[in-house]
This record gives structure tokens, sequence and C-alpha cells, in this order.
């Protein structure tokens, strides 16, 4: 027990496919959420959700384009993602990217929660030590617009 109160559960859903649509063009899309299910979870186990990478600063942490700050959601949360990566040349990249998600206390309601909008277009250059890019990216959650810079590979 937890406080007086049932243990608490967390599920979680992560699905990142690339599809190829040409030499040049690839579809990325992708799906992610979380519900916890039980009463008083502790702060450290909470839903949050932004910035590009899933899992980047805690395990349970969402990407978002468009929250550049790590935000805490309700307990049942959901967002998609669809991003277009075009090759220019051998070694520059560009990619548009688009997402939505939902936030609810309870997972039922889910889909009469909040609408979160976001997206972002960015640009990349291969080098010898890994990309570097730049990316630019506003939300509906948000009032300004956010800019992410890369340097190498994430690890």
């Amino acid at each position: 027990e937890y406080e007086g109160h049932s243990p608490f559960s967390a599920l979680a859903l992560d699905f990142e496919p690339t599809v190829r649509l040409t030499r040049r063009v690839y579809l990325m899309p992708a799906i992610y959420g979380r519900v916890l299910i039980g009463e008083k979870i502790p702060a450290a186990y909470l839903n949050c959700m932004g910035g590009e990478l899933a899992g980047r600063y805690l395990v349970q942490q969402l990407p978002f384009y468009g929250i550049h700050d790590l935000e805490l959601f309700e307990n049942s949360l959901v967002s998609g993602r669809i991003a277009l990566r075009y090759r220019l040349g051998r070694r520059h990249y560009l990619t548009f990217t688009g997402n939505y998600a939902k936030q609810a206390n309870n997972f039922f309601d889910l889909w009469k929660g909040d609408d979160i909008w976001g997206g972002g277009m960015g640009y990349a250059y291969n080098t010898l030590i890994g990309p570097i890019g730049v990316t630019v990216n506003t939300s509906n959650w948000e009032d300004n617009v956010g800019i992410y810079f890369n340097m190498g590979f994430y690890f």
C-alpha cells in the first residue's frame, strides 16, 4: 500500500516507425501514451510531456514539439506525431512535424479532455560527429516560439 491506498500502476505506449516513401522522403509517424491508475500518485511518477525526445530527462517524458520545457499533465495522456523528412543532396535534411495530444484525469474522459497541438520545422546537416540541426516550434500550450539546437548523436 502507498499512504493507505492501493498501489498505482502506469501503462505506457511508445511506437515510432519510419516509412520510406521515396529515395529522399521519409514519413515518421509516432504514437505515445501513458495512463496512471490509482490514487495519490507520487510526483516523481506523474505524466510529463515536452521537448523532442521521449525519456530525455525522465523515463515517463513524452515528446511534443512546441512544449519547450517539461510540463506535468493529467493521469491520462496520449499524443500522436507525424513528421515528413526530405533529404536535400547528400547531407542536408528538412523536417516538418505536427503533433496533437489529449489529456484528462480519467482515461474514459480522454476524448473530452484538453486539445493540445503543436509543430515545428527543422534543418539538419550530417557531419562526422553526427547531425547538427536547428528546429523552430510552437504550440497552443505555450505563447512563444521555441528554438531547439542539436549537435551530435543522442545517447
